[in-house]
C-alpha cells in the first residue's frame, strides 16, 4: 500500500484485521506503529522468487531458489530488521521459491528459531511449505483465497461471503487482499455487517492457537 492508502486502511478498518507490510519504503516503523496503536496485528511480507524472475521482480533482496543458503539467510535477516513489532511472515509472490524445499527449509528454520509464524497466501499450488513447516515445527496457516483477485466490489463481496460460509463450516477462515482502495472500502463495509450475522473478526494470531508452544 502507498502511504495514503495505508492511512485510509488504518483509519477505516477494524483493529482485528491484520496488515502486511513489505520491507521497503520510508517511515516503515512509523506506519507499523500507527497500525498497531489502532489494534492491527502486522505481518512482514517476504519477497520470494516468482516464475519469470527477474522479469517479474518482487523487489531488492528477494530470496532466490538458486542462491546459496547463507545469501538467502543474509537477505532474510535484513528484511527482518526493517521494522519491529510483526507477529509473523507472509509470502509476497514466491511461486518458484516455495516449490524448492532445499531453499525453503533454512528460511523456515530461521523463522522458527525467532518464534514467528508463517501465513501463506494460498496462491502457490506447488508450495512445499506445509511439509517443511511440519518438519521444522514452524506454525503455519494458508489463506483460503485472495479476496480481490477480481478487484471490483461485487467480486470482493462474493469472496467475503464465501469466507463466511467456510468459517461457519470449519470454525475459521483466512482471506488475503491487496491494499487497493476498493478492497479497503468493501472490507470495511462488510465488516460492519458481520456482528449481525454472528461472525467474529479475529486477528491472524488467533488462528494459530494450538500450533504454538
Amino acid at each position: 500500500m502507498n502511504q495514503r492508502l495505508t492511512q485510509k486502511a488504518i483509519k477505516e478498518l477494524p483493529g482485528d484485521i491484520s496488515f502486511g507490510f513489505a520491507p521497503y519504503g520510508e517511515n516503515l516503523q512509523a506506519q507499523v506503529n500507527r497500525a498497531r496503536a489502532k489494534g492491527h496485528e502486522v505481518m512482514l511480507q517476504l519477497p520470494l522468487e516468482p516464475p519469470g524472475y527477474p522479469g517479474i521482480n518482487p523487489g531488492p533482496q528477494t530470496l532466490l531458489s538458486d542462491a546459496p543458503e547463507e545469501e538467502n539467510l543474509k537477505s532474510l535477516r535484513w528484511m527482518l530488521s526493517r521494522f519491529a513489532g510483526f507477529t509473523g511472515i507472509t509470502n509476497y509472490m514466491g511461486g518458484r521459491f516455495l516449490a524448492v524445499p532445499d531453499s525453503l527449509a533454512p528460511v523456515m528454520r530461521e523463522l522458527k528459531k525467532r518464534g514467528l509464524v508463517y501465513l501463506e497466501d494460498g496462491s502457490v499450488a506447488q508450495s512445499t511449505a506445509p511439509a517443511i513447516a511440519q518438519e521444522t515445527g514452524l506454525p503455519m496457516r494458508r489463506a483460503s483465497m485472495v479476496i480481490d483477485a477480481k478487484p471490483d466490489a461485487e467480486s470482493i463481496r462474493a469472496a467475503l461471503d464465501e469466507l463466511v460460509r467456510e468459517a461457519e463450516k470449519n470454525g475459521f477462515a483466512i482471506g488475503i487482499g491487496a491494499g487497493l482502495e476498493v478492497t479497503i472500502e468493501t472490507v470495511g463495509e462488510f465488516a460492519r455487517e458481520l456482528q449481525e450475522r454472528g461472525v467474529l473478526l479475529v486477528p491472524i494470531s488467533a488462528t494459530f492457537k494450538g500450533q504454538m508452544g
